[in-house]
Order: C-alpha cells, then sequence, then structure tokens
C-alpha cells in the first residue's frame, strides 16, 4: 500500500468536522511512505474561512485536501457515490464526521491490508459502543436482530450490534462494515446505483455499500481499528424518516440481494420485534423526561403499513428490481 483516501461525508457539523480532523493529522504522524488525501464532502454549508483553515492545516501534515459541496445533491448514499468517483487512490476510507480515530488507526490500518493483501472492505468499532447485557443479547439473537456468531447475519438479516463487535479478540470475516469507520478498494464499489427511498440519511447505506463490495472479495473487521463516534445530534434526519428508513430500507435490501423465503419470513418477525423495542424505548423516555418522543417508533408504523397494503411491496415501496444492475441481484452467500 502507497496511498489512501480518506473521505468525510458531512452536513453542518463543523466542530465535530474540525475534531476528526485534528485526530487524523496525530494518526498521520505515525506514518512515513504513505501519500493521503482528505475528501471532504459536504451537504450542508461549511463557512469558508473553515475550510480555508483545515486545508492549511493538513496540508502541513503532508495531507492533500480536497473539499466538494454537494448541497444541491443532498443524500449519505449519493456522497459515498459521490466520493468513489472523486476519490484519487485504490482503497477509500470513510469515516463519519462525529467521530474520532484513535493515533495508531492508520498505522493498524495499513498493517491490515498488507497482511491480507486480498480484502475487498476493512472496517474497526467504536469504542463508545456500550458491550450488550447476555441477556439482552439472547433475547435479540431469539427475535432475528441478532447472529449467534459475529461478522453473520441474523435469521432477520441483521448484523451484530457495536457494542458486541467492539470485544472480539481477532479480526474476523463480515458480510457488513459498520458505517461510521469502513473502508473498501475502490475497485470494488464501481458502478454503485443511487436506490430509490434511500434519501437524507440513507439508514443501511453502509449495508448497501458492504453487500457490493462482498462481489469483489472479503470483507474484515478488525477489533483494533478503534474510533470514538459520538454520535452527534445535531443535522439529522426526523426521526419519523429514519424509523421509515429503518424499516423500508431494510426490505429493500434483502429484495435486492435474493434473499430466499426463509429470510424473508424472519424479517417480517425480527421487524415487528423492532418496532416492539422502539415502542418500550418511547415509554422509557417518556417515564424519566415527562415527555413522550415516538416518533422514530411511529416511523416503523408507518413503514409497516405499507409493507403490509394491498398492493404489491415493491409497488408500495417506489421499489423496481428490473431498473437495477442484474449482477447486483447475484450476491456471494458467504458465511450466514
Amino acid at each position: 500500500m502507497r496511498a489512501i483516501s480518506i473521505v468525510c461525508c458531512t452536513r453542518d457539523r463543523p466542530s465535530e468536522l474540525r475534531r476528526l480532523v485534528d485526530s487524523l493529522i496525530r494518526a498521520r504522524a505515525a506514518l512515513n511512505g504513505i501519500d493521503f488525501e482528505l475528501l471532504v464532502v459536504d451537504d450542508g454549508m461549511l463557512p469558508d474561512q473553515l475550510v480555508r483553515s483545515l486545508a492549511e492545516q493538513v496540508a502541513r501534515a503532508g495531507i492533500h485536501w480536497v473539499y466538494h459541496n454537494k448541497r444541491e445533491r443532498p443524500g449519505l448514499l449519493r456522497s459515498r457515490i459521490e466520493s468513489v468517483a472523486l476519490a484519487t487512490y485504490d482503497w477509500v476510507l470513510f469515516f463519519d464526521d462525529d467521530v474520532d480515530v484513535e493515533p495508531t488507526y492508520l498505522f493498524r490500518f495499513v498493517e491490515a491490508i498488507e497482511r491480507n493483501p486480498d480484502l475487498a472492505g476493512l472496517g474497526g468499532v467504536d469504542v463508545l459502543a456500550p458491550p450488550p447485557p447476555t441477556g439482552r443479547v439472547l433475547g435479540r439473537i431469539a427475535c432475528g436482530l441478532e447472529p449467534l456468531r459475529l461478522g453473520r447475519l441474523s435469521f432477520g438479516g441483521f448484523p451484530a450490534v457495536m457494542g458486541r463487535a467492539r470485544g472480539a479478540q481477532q479480526p474476523f470475516a463480515s458480510r457488513r462494515l459498520y458505517g461510521c469507520n469502513m473502508a473498501f478498494r475502490k475497485t470494488a464499489l464501481q458502478g454503485l446505483d443511487i436506490l430509490p427511498g434511500f434519501e437524507g440519511y440513507s439508514l443501511y447505506e453502509d449495508a448497501y455499500l458492504s453487500f457490493e463490495a462482498c462481489r469483489a472479495g472479503p470483507l474484515l473487521i478488525d477489533p483494533s481499528l478503534k474510533v470514538r463516534h459520538h454520535r452527534s445530534q445535531l443535522s439529522r434526519d426526523s426521526g419519523l424518516d429514519v424509523g421509515r428508513m429503518s424499516i423500508l430500507n431494510h426490505r429493500r435490501l434483502l429484495q435486492l440481494y435474493g434473499a430466499g423465503g426463509w429470510r424473508q419470513a424472519g424479517a417480517l418477525v425480527s421487524i415487528l420485534c423492532l418496532i416492539a423495542l422502539s415502542t418500550a424505548n418511547g415509554f422509557r423516555r417518556w417515564l424519566t423526561s415527562q415527555r413522550a418522543d415516538f416518533d422514530f417508533a411511529r416511523g416503523q408504523f408507518s413503514a409497516l403499513g405499507t409493507l403490509l397494503t394491498a398492493d404489491s411491496v415493491d409497488r408500495s415501496v417506489a421499489f423496481q428490481p428490473r431498473t437495477l444492475s442484474r449482477r447486483r441481484k447475484r450476491l456471494a452467500r458467504r458465511g450466514d
């Protein structure tokens, strides 16, 4: 490995972006002989003074700065796709704007790529994600929201929660990488499409990129690649919209990648459990803060109603598989 394109897709989070850049500069200092570019893809309006300041800061650290504003074409999935086209180098490393990376991240990333030259994707973990209690993990497994083994998908099509993945002692092969820090070979993501329904926050776009990259080679999660994901509440889509995405986008991906009938049935069970958990969380917030906040659950109920209408699922969620590349319907099923 001789060069890496680092990408941050951001929207109206200037303080968070500055924190990420500061951490990347510290991590860059641990590496010699590697070229870096930092591509910032902006869906908002970062202040000109901040853009100039960051450009000068990264240039002094030996990093090439690229700024791309696309507020007239917003959406996280579109940002991912445009960044792949703009990236100069073969490996494209995505960070969320509200993370900061540990000083050894880039050094360990290069080591992992050199040890595994056949990889199509590599990801890390979030050390701020709390480890889930054993009872909760078992309950989620029973509901199809959690796989038995790390790296697999549950019978409802979901990966392990981050809090469980961060506890792994060794790198493990995975069907999905986690969006807050994930990297792919540029060649593994050529020709991505904008999926219907993946607007704005584009929930599960990381799953889409992972499933696409799986066709080109294995994916690996290395728990030594650590970030702190602060989960900023700034500039977020409404809970209602994200709740709908959590159901409909998951369903679209199952359709797109040809999941069998058993997984379609399992997904329905998982969706009902997911809605029940979201509703319970809404009640919990109401009991502790004296205000009801059921937007996420309301969005999920709305999405469930869409799925259960008399019209076909494909029509009701405006998803037409024939408009997508035929090759994306054939995902190599490895490990689940």
